[in-house]
Order: C-alpha cells, then sequence, then structure tokens
C-alpha cells in the first residue's frame, strides 16, 4: 500500500486538494499496478512562516 505524504503551503481549496489527490491517486495505481483504493495520501499545510527556501522564510518573498 502506497502513502504518499504531500507538503504544501497552506490556501489550497478542498477542491484543488480533491483534483491533486485524484491525478496522484491515478498515477501511483497505473505506474505501481496497485489497486486504487490501496493508496493513501497524507496532504499537511503550512504556513509560510513555516517553511524556508535559501535561508529566507517563504512568507518573506
Amino acid at each position: 500500500m502506497p502513502v504518499i505524504t504531500i507538503d504544501l503551503w497552506e490556501g489550497r481549496t478542498v477542491e484543488q486538494k480533491r483534483k491533486l489527490v485524484k491525478g496522484v491517486t491515478d498515477v501511483v495505481s497505473k505506474t505501481t499496478g496497485c489497486p486504487e483504493d490501496a493508496v493513501q495520501i497524507i496532504i499537511k499545510d503550512h504556513p509560510k512562516e513555516n517553511w524556508s527556501i535559501g535561508g529566507t522564510l517563504a512568507s518573506e518573498k
């Protein structure tokens, strides 16, 4: 059973997340041969002030 974790900046809508998990599930199922209902996806929303790129907070870019 594949478990996929997706880290994102917060702010995506439920509909965007719905499309994301459907698309990822389709690809993982097709490429691994596992059934779609075996694919588990965890979405972690992070505020930009908790994310750094190159030593600078993403909220400051």
